[in-house]
């Protein structure tokens, strides 16, 4: 299963982290991997704007719901709080 955060990109995302970082996560990169954030020209060929970009991860959130896929808290989580803060134009 896919969620509206790979579904809906925006940036490139890979499973492991190679690069050596002194943070505080820096051990859970295996789990979290890391994330690449697209460009701006990147974004723009890929949506029209932060309302299409809303709209999609929306639709595709309740779509996972409907299907039984994705539990409701899961994407309202996305829908709710890291869509709207998408650093998407």
């Amino acid at each position: 299963m896919r969620t509206a955060i790979v579904e809906v990109p925006t940036a490139t995302y890979t499973p492991t982290d190679t690069v050596a970082h002194t943070t505080e996560f820096a051990g859970f990169c295996i789990l979290y991997g890391n994330n690449t954030p697209f460009s701006d020209s990147t974004l723009d060929s890929l949506y029209r704007n932060h309302l299409d970009y809303f709209g999609k991860v929306l639709l595709d959130s309740d779509a996972l719901v409907a299907q039984g896929l994705w539990l409701a808290p899961d994407a309202q989580t996305v829908v709710i709080e890291k869509a709207p803060n998408a650093d998407v134009p």
